[in-house]
């Protein structure tokens, strides 16, 4: 399971220089600069929401950014000739959330604003189903490499098999919400249509389902800020032992899992 955080920032009406960067949160991430000054420093730093504070330390000292709270810096680049520099570091659980401002050394002003936003993405490459999952019913979800979206694996219902009384398995996880974001997903359904179907609640809430034949196909809800709990439920009646469904790539945006 991974931790994903995607950042892009550029700069504006007074400021040039734009940094993006990728990864995963808390990971190693890629910084992406440019339009800084050339063969100069620009510094990374960051706060705990929007406001105004004045940058401490020596380098630019007496700045305003546009963030408040503690302002903590993530170290300094240096650009090459061209004002451009890529790097690849470390970032922790902490920072994750934060508000991040660049400042160009040379020239002390400063980039727009943007939100380290937390995330989480799922791919089911580690190969089993641990924290913050759980799974029940009848018999439990499971990671399989025979069915995937992408990869090697994805996670798939476990064996529903009824002739005549209803029965379900079901896979569950709650995230805490701090901003209004979206979970997104793959499904993969194969069953006899009516009788084995793939549900998908928010807070116990219908959300959609899908039965027959259903081959990779991604969807994706808006959930508001709070704790929710997600659930991806298998079941039905006169259900047959092949019929299964498949879930793969999930993205969390705005939350993390508890």
């Amino acid at each position: 399971m991974l931790w994903s955080i995607v950042l892009s920032v550029s700069g504006g009406a007074q400021a040039q220089t734009t940094v993006t960067v990728t990864g995963l949160c808390p990971g190693t991430v890629t910084v992406d600069v440019v339009g800084a000054t050339p063969k100069r420093s620009v510094m990374l730093t960051t706060g705990d929401g929007p406001g105004t504070t004045e940058l401490p330390g020596d380098a630019c000292a007496g700045t305003m950014l546009d963030i408040e709270g503690r302002v903590r810096s993530l170290g300094t680049l240096v650009a090459d000739g061209a004002g451009a520099v890529t790097d690849v570091r470390y970032v922790p659980a902490a920072t994750c959330g934060a508000n991040l401002q660049l400042v160009d050394v040379a020239t002390c002003d400063v980039s727009n604003v943007e939100t380290l936003t937390p995330g989480f993405v799922e791919d089911f490459e580690d190969g089993g189903l641990g924290l913050p999952w759980f799974t029940a019913g009848i018999s439990d979800w499971y990671v399989t490499n025979h069915q995937s979206h992408s990869g090697a694996h994805s996670a798939t219902s476990g064996d529903i098999t009824s002739w005549g009384s209803a029965r379900n398995s079901f896979l569950r996880l709650t995230v805490d919400f701090s901003e209004p974001g979206s979970v997104s997903f793959w499904h993969r359904v194969a069953s006899d249509r009516f009788y084995g179907t793939m549900s998908f609640y928010i807070d116990g809430e219908w959300q959609d389902n899908w039965d027959g034949e259903v081959p990779w196909a991604q969807v994706t809800f808006p959930v508001t800020a709070g704790v929710h709990t997600l659930k991806w439920n298998m079941g039905g009646w006169y259900v047959r032992d092949w019929e299964s469904a498949w879930i793969d790539d999930i993205v969390i945006e705005g939350g993390l899992p508890l």
